[in-house]
């Protein structure tokens, strides 16, 4: 059985846990701890078992982005059960879906480390699906090799008056992701979910977007977004990018060179001594084009969902 959990008990729990996504080479179980309890603030929390400390722990998140797009109560759902606390995994599981049904939540997404597959195949038993693959990728900025931007690129801050080309582009260029390829979903609603996100750029989204021009046309964009939880977690920024896209025409001409030497220069400027990005395992040019310019591998993860 299981009962809920303060967040005390959770940050025990995690410094337990080896598979958090997004955790940092180097970094000590406790920093990644504290990095992992940020994001789960405000989530509800069960452990495992009901007696004595806590084991295992799952978190239930509400998902209002979710919920709007697909025009059902969705939330997500994070599994963090160390390899020693595996016997209770299942039953852990089973009780946490009782609790999201109970809920209203009639989709769950939830990201895990490749490493987890124990947690993933007890979750496909469950009934979710794996709907996307992701390799992360990360560079220490003073370490990072720039890109020698070619001369005829030209990158600058987005505009507000960049909404609709970054809407386009983004509805073109991206069509991987969790949303198309879920079959639930589909690529139509997944094209809409990221031109409305393309669009949402130029209005402030993140915290950094830049457009890249050739010949005074939109070419190709780059959103980062800082990790804020990071500073006070690992002792340093961590800015994270979550978009790019190069226009079908411009491609091979060193779009992604200019934006990424922009964005260094940027990313030292912020103090962001760590950038990251996720790419779907399938696109192998755009993991290598940032192996390019210094960025390693860092993990792995699968996406799944369950829709009821």
């Amino acid at each position: 059985m299981t009962r809920p959990l303060d967040e005390r008990e959770a940050l025990e729990v995690l410094e337990q846990f080896p598979y958090w996504f997004h955790a940092l080479r180097g970094a000590s179980p406790g920093q990644v701890a504290r990095f992992a309890a940020a994001g789960l603030r405000g989530a509800r929390l069960l452990g495992w078992p009901d007696d004595g400390p806590a084991a295992a722990l799952t978190a239930l998140q509400d998902a209002p982005w979710d919920t709007a797009k697909l025009g059902v109560t969705s939330g997500r759902l994070y599994v963090c059960v160390p390899p020693a606390a595996r016997a209770g995994a299942a039953a852990l599981i089973a009780d946490t879906l009782a609790a999201a049904d109970a809920a209203g939540y009639r989709y769950l997404v939830t990201r895990l480390d490749a490493g987890d597959l124990h947690v993933v195949q007890l979750l496909e038993q469950a009934g979710f699906v794996v709907v996307d693959a992701i390799l992360s990728q990360y560079v220490r900025t003073a370490e990072a090799a720039a890109p020698a931007a070619p001369p005829d690129v030209a990158v600058r801050a987005v505009r507000p008056d960049d909404a609709a080309g970054l809407a386009a582009l983004a509805a073109a260029a991206f069509t991987m992701s969790r949303f198309h390829s879920d079959p639930s979903i589909g690529v139509d609603l997944g094209r809409s979910i990221y031109r409305e996100w393309g669009a949402n750029l130029a209005g402030g989204l993140n915290d950094l977007t830049l457009v890249a021009e050739l010949d005074g046309a939109l070419a190709g964009f780059l959103s980062c977004k800082e990790m804020t939880a990071a500073r006070a977690s690992y002792g340093f920024g961590y800015g994270r990018i979550e978009l790019v896209a190069v226009a079908e025409a411009a491609r091979g001409r060193g779009v992604i060179d200019a934006l990424t030497a922009t964005l260094l220069v940027e990313a030292r400027a912020r103090t962001w001594e760590v950038l990251g990005i996720g790419t779907q395992i399938a696109n192998v040019r755009a993991i290598r084009a940032y192996q390019r310019v210094g960025f390693a591998p860092g993990d792995s993860i699968f996406t799944l969902r369950r829709r009821v």
